[in-house]
């Protein structure tokens, strides 16, 4: 999705970018689904970084499954192809857009 690769763990957990109709791109943590509804979604992040997820600035807004639960902790384990300033942070100017 997105030109984004697109992850999977043993209980169906999806790690995965999205673009809204907006254009505004967030990379999320969803149960398997329909993936443009916000009902599975644990965590998101803004970020335009292509390749892979930011590591910091994850958020339960607009996520419904992630109320009451801690976010998540990134860790990247691999060569560090893809540089960049993006650190997760989404303006106010964004809290508009929480339907995917």
């Amino acid at each position: 999705m997105c030109d984004a690769p697109i992850f999977v763990n043993e209980n169906g957990i999806l790690l995965f970018k999205y673009r809204m109709a907006r254009g505004t791109c967030y990379w999320y943590f969803s149960r398997e689904g329909d993936l443009s509804r916000s009902d599975g979604d644990f965590y998101r992040v803004k970020s335009d970084l292509r390749t892979r997820p930011p590591l910091e600035g994850w958020t339960f807004e607009a996520c419904p499954l992630g109320r009451q639960t801690q976010v998540p902790t990134l860790t990247f384990c691999g060569e560090d192809e893809e540089e960049s300033t993006d650190d997760g942070t989404s303006d106010a100017s964004d809290s508009s857009e929480q339907q995917k």
